[in-house]
């Protein structure tokens, strides 16, 4: 199989994963009684927007000890305001969409190391011959070395992503990928919900 096609796969792949993700946070915000199409564009666009918009907002950062009366509070509140289910709906479909993000770039910067290997040289990297020896050909060696090389890309935050991919295979994404802005600002937007629960200092 050639490059193109694999790469073409797992673009294809990946692409129906988001869209039914798309589709599944639209269909559930509907069913709450939330417009999502009130913009020209439709209600993909709808989406969209309410992820650039305010996802979350200022909270205190202390932690409160949850008590029953506490967890009684929380349930009320989901169960009595639908703002807080919608709020959830979008930040699960923003951590899971962050989730193929990172699948997709492991997988398709795999497959370009696998097909160019001199992508994969390094005067700093040493590699032993006993580990060399293991393999009984090429390929298998290539397809090791790169699933070493790729899963950097899961401890990278996005600005160094984009940086060794500049680096590596030449895609500036920086200054050639449109919605740049707004995806590094929701990647960092992710990484608040999942390790903060979402709470952010106020401004000054």
């Amino acid at each position: 199989m050639s490059i193109e096609s694999k790469l073409a796969g797992i673009k294809v792949y990946y692409s129906t994963h988001v869209t039914f993700i798309l589709e599944t946070v639209i269909s559930t915000m509907q069913s709450w009684g939330y417009n999502t199409t009130f913009t020209e564009d439709g209600s993909i666009k709808a989406i969209k927007d309410r992820f650039r918009g305010s996802l979350f907002h200022p909270q205190e950062s202390k932690q409160e000890t949850l008590t029953r009366n506490k967890l009684e509070k929380i349930n009320y509140q989901i169960n009595q305001k639908p703002e807080t289910i919608r709020d959830y709906i979008l930040k699960m479909g923003l951590i899971y969409f962050f989730s193929l993000f990172e699948a997709f770039n492991k997988d398709y910067f795999q497959e370009l190391y696998i097909f160019k290997p001199d992508l994969m040289k390094s005067k700093k990297r040493k590699v032993d011959l006993e580990y060399l020896l293991q393999f009984k050909n090429i390929e298998n060696l290539h397809k090791s070395l790169s699933q070493n090389l790729i899963e950097r890309f899961g401890y990278l935050d996005i600005d160094k992503l984009a940086g060794l991919i500049l680096k590596k295979f030449n895609i500036d994404l920086k200054n050639n990928l449109e919605c740049w802005s707004n995806l590094r600002e929701s990647y960092y937007r992710r990484n608040n919900i999942v390790h903060n629960d979402g709470k952010i200092s106020e401004c000054t």
